[in-house]
């Protein structure tokens, strides 16, 4: 009697165990298809939100790819400095005729030209005496504070100044051994001369690119009608005829470049007896003055905020160019252009993911003080020496009021905004504060300013020639979605724009900003953002993969569990199938009833599991799973179960019961197996698990594959999130999706 109750509890303990296994394979694929779901969606829906960038294609002229750009498929981010032209206006037209191009906006990279901006008056010198003034630019590059003096300018006051010229202005500098402004009638005032990058536009492209029209803050937009004058005239300096182009042009109110002008006048403290210009001149002038302490009359200092805004209000007023060197109101030629940074990649002391690359420095024999070259002096053609520019600016716009693209999916704007690039590390590799590093007045220098000046591309035609283009942001029309007939939409306009033109062209929508490591001689290692290709479509790709890779290596284990489960219950059943066999109940009837209990064990769990992991996730205030899948994990589970009690049933049913009763009587009897020592104990129970593997050959087989897969799962779990978590780590794009999914995806 003990025996019977003892039998029927362990049967009902087996059957309970089932139940509580699928009820945890149901409560188990619940919430982590509920989470992995989210978190394919979260990341779909932010690439989706994060797919169009400002444009969709970059067209450079050929060759422009550097060796770099091509082994890493990435974009430079400073890719516009140092292409001077290359694209011709038949070229250009050729991409806007295409009819599936919306916005074509090119940008011709003219050079520089030399402005100067003046400050108020620092004095009048109405005493007798010899006076300097002395300008100094202070500029912060982010790295260094560099002193850097622009000019010294020496007066002599005294009726004993030489005679000047017949009709030459009071003020003339006299050249030589002793430069002197003699007796000068009107108020000193400093003068810096600075070098501002010009480019041309289309206006209208411009406008429905990035909304420039919308950024004019004082007078008025380019209009399309004002067409540029060309004048054919003669140099009063270097004595050649030349062209002088008058464009309208925009200003931009914006300084990318941080420092403050200094200007301190002075007077040398000469005892009356030694004033005069004789005994100047016989000790040699600046020689001479050197050996007298001196007075400080004045100081004016400006910052380039302030005086940007003063010369860009100027402007307004007066035609923009070198009036004082050129002779001529608002003229001012081109001065020479630098190339193309050269990279390399290079081996670092640092522990760095990522190529680390260096810069080729050029020397400092053209470089401000203190500082030094990084791109080679471009020869300049005839036409930059003798093709001057007349400047009739119409309007000044600021940055600041055009919409700026989201920093994980910027792609580079030149034309309005520096390539951000981060000093971490000096030259000898140890850490620094992270400082951002800005451009410079050096025109050979590491970081180039955006254009000062806007023409129109009409107008840098004539200054350039016919090929004065450096690049064309193309935009498709009809894009809505992340989807792949976009893309291939996209790739398809591409690939006509180069079959068209032959220039060279990258795909930038889908794209987000690379840290790359760059060493900078003089400097140290610092961060660029350049533009790593297609991370969106990417990153699409391999989230979805890992979450179906997830989810069917979490079914085929859960349907193993199962069926294990199963197959372990109706082997411990077997004396009371073969009994029931033995009284006469058929092999299909004895499936059925195994099938329907299967079936019954497998719903009831199915659903009881889904409404416990519902009822965890609302209480965790987690998201639930879709309505599909509340309603399928129950029907999959109880698939699971069917499936899983399929083939034991079909063997119990097949096996002849009086087989199965003799084994149901089977008793242990001592005696017959002789244990000598321990070690014939292990041997003995070692004989019994073999034996015991190799009659249930099959039932073994299927527990060993369980617990693998069990395993397995847990390792391909942790290999989805590493492997999300590493991929995505590269751009601020996917860094961003870890911060949004980082808390669900563990």
């Amino acid at each position: 009697m003990i025996r019977r109750i003892m039998r029927a509890v362990q049967s009902q303990f087996r059957s309970l165990i089932v139940v509580i296994g699928l009820v945890v394979i149901a409560s188990t694929i619940t919430p982590i298809v509920a989470l992995s779901k989210t978190v394919s969606v979260t990341a779909e829906q932010i690439l989706s939100h994060y797919w169009r960038s400002t444009y969709d294609i970059l067209v450079r002229p050929p060759g422009s790819h550097s060796l770099v750009e091509e082994e890493y498929r990435l974009v430079e981010a400073n890719h516009l400095s140092g292409i001077w032209g290359g694209i011709s206006i038949s070229q250009y037209e050729a991409i806007r005729s295409i009819p599936e191009v919306e916005v074509a906006a090119p940008v011709a990279m003219l050079g520089y030209i030399t402005l100067y901006a003046d400050m108020e008056p620092i004095g009048q010198l109405n005493t007798r005496g010899a006076y300097a003034l002395r300008t100094t630019r202070i500029v912060d590059d982010g790295a260094r504070i560099l002193h850097q003096v622009s000019s010294v300018t020496l007066y002599y006051v005294g009726t004993d100044a030489p005679s000047l010229n017949p009709g030459a202005s009071p003020s003339e500098v006299f050249k030589g051994e002793c430069s002197f402004n003699f007796n000068p009638p009107l108020p000193v005032r400093s003068i810096f001369y600075i070098p501002l990058l010009m480019a041309g536009i289309d206006p209208e492209q411009e406008a429905a690119l990035v909304g420039l029209d919308r950024a004019i803050i004082k007078g008025a937009y380019l209009s399309a009608t004002e067409q540029p004058v060309v004048r054919e005239e003669e140099h009063p300096v270097l004595g050649h005829r030349f062209v002088n182009i008058e464009a309208p042009a925009l200003v931009n109110a914006t300084p990318y470049i941080s420092a403050t002008f200094r200007s301190e006048l002075i007077r040398f403290d000469i005892p009356p007896e030694q004033l005069s210009w004789e005994a100047i001149e016989k000790g040699g002038c600046a020689q001479y003055l050197q050996a007298f302490p001196t007075t400080t009359l004045a100081v004016q200092v400006m910052d380039t905020q302030a005086l940007y805004q003063r010369m860009a209000e100027n402007s307004m007023r007066h035609p923009l160019g070198l009036e004082q060197a050129m002779g001529s109101p608002g003229v001012s030629l081109l001065t020479e252009v630098p190339g193309r940074i050269d990279y390399r990649v290079t081996k670092s002391p640092l522990s760095y993911d990522g190529p680390v690359l260096e810069i080729v420095p050029y020397g400092e024999q053209w470089a401000p003080e203190g500082e030094r070259a990084y791109r080679p002096r471009s020869e300049s053609g005839s036409h930059k020496l003798r093709t001057s520019v007349s400047l009739r600016v119409r309007g000044i716009f600021d940055i600041g009021t055009i919409p700026q693209p989201a920093d994980v999916s910027r792609v580079p704007l030149e034309t309005y905004t520096p390539p951000v690039s981060i000093l971490r590390y000096d030259e000898s590799g140890n850490p620094v504060e992270p400082r951002p590093l800005r451009p410079t007045f050096n025109i050979g220098g590491y970081i180039q300013p955006p254009p000062f000046i806007l023409i129109p591309l009409d107008a840098a035609q004539l200054i350039a020639g016919d090929d004065c283009i450096s690049a064309i942001r193309v935009r498709v029309s009809g894009i809505d979605a992340l989807t792949p007939q976009a893309q291939r939409k996209i790739e398809a306009v591409a690939s006509e724009i180069h079959r068209r033109t032959g220039l060279d062209v990258d795909i930038m929508v889908g794209s987000s900003p690379r840290r790359i490591l760059v060493h900078v001689p003089g400097i140290g290692y610092v961060e660029e953002q350049w533009v790593q290709k297609n991370v969106t479509l990417s990153y699409h790709r391999r989230i979805q993969s890992g979450h179906l890779l997830l989810i069917a290596a979490l079914l085929v284990t859960g349907g193993l569990f199962a069926a294990d489960m199963a197959w372990a219950d109706l082997l411990a059943r077997q004396p009371v199938l073969a009994l029931q066999k033995a009284l006469g109940w058929r092999s299909a009837t004895l499936m059925g009833h195994v099938l329907r209990r299967a079936l019954l064990v497998g719903a009831g769990a199915g659903i009881g599991g889904t409404a416990l992991a519902a009822g965890a996730l609302a209480l965790a205030r987690q998201p639930l799973p879709s309505l599909p899948w509340l309603v399928g994990v129950p029907l999959l589970v109880t698939a699971l179960s069917l499936l899983g009690s399929l083939y034991p049933a079909l063997q119990a049913a097949q096996v002849p019961p009086i087989p199965l009763l003799r084994m149901a009587g089977l008793r242990h009897r001592p005696g017959r197996e002789r244990v000598r020592g321990r070690s014939g104990g292990v041997l003995l129970s070692a004989r019994y698990a073999l034996r015991g593997v190799v009659r249930r050959w099959s039932r073994s087989l299927l527990a060993g594959m369980t617990a693998t897969l069990s395993a397995g799962l847990l390792v391909l779990l942790v290999g989805v999130v590493t492997d999300r978590a590493g991929y995505l780590s590269g751009t601020p794009l996917g860094e961003y999706i870890l911060v949004q999914v980082g808390g669900l995806s563990l």
